[in-house]
């Protein structure tokens, strides 16, 4: 058995000395398949999942009218707390939204301070688990006597949706 075995090397590389190019052109091309495999496999992968990330972070954000009395606030939070499909729920006063202004502002803050006053409104900010949910819960909220507004992103969603379907669907096919 081992001497078969010598045999098989010895045969194996007087073969690769003999036909030099032949081995030369079949390790190359066995390494640039797999590279280009391997590049195109992390590629499809990390694309997944970023379309898959972004679909997660579907939100809207539902601005409500000023002079609201606390029930009518909590009111509307309790209502779009019932909402199908909502993954998460927080609100934002008036004084917390010109404070989280200001830091997004940085060294510019300090254009705020000849504002008079507050003109930032109170909201809920809503993130979904999908954009279908999304788009239902926006048509109900928008019915809301205390709420003045309603911003979610409607085409960006759309698109991002499409883009991620796209790209499972082209991944699957290559």
């Amino acid at each position: 058995m081992f001497s078969s075995l010598r045999y098989f090397w010895s045969e194996a590389f007087k073969s690769l000395f003999r036909n030099q190019f032949m081995a030369i052109a079949s390790v190359l091309t066995v390494t640039v398949s797999m590279f280009i495999l391997g590049g195109f496999l992390c590629v499809v992968l990390n694309i997944n999942h970023m379309a898959s990330y972004l679909e997660n972070q579907v939100e809207m954000t539902v601005y409500l009218k000023e002079g609201l009395r606390t029930e009518q606030v909590m009111d509307v939070g309790a209502h779009l707390k019932k909402l199908p499909g909502i993954k998460e729920i927080s609100f934002t006063n008036k004084d917390q939204a010109m404070a989280d202004f200001k830091e997004r502002m940085g060294n510019q803050s300090a254009l705020l301070d000849s504002i008079n006053g507050n003109p930032l409104p109170a909201s809920y900010q809503v993130s979904f688990y999908s954009p279908n949910e999304l788009k239902a819960a926006v048509d109900i909220a928008k019915t809301y006597s205390s709420v003045d507004a309603v911003q979610y992103g409607q085409d960006i969603i759309d698109q991002l949706y499409k883009i991620a379907q796209i790209i499972r669907i082209s991944g699957i096919m290559l």
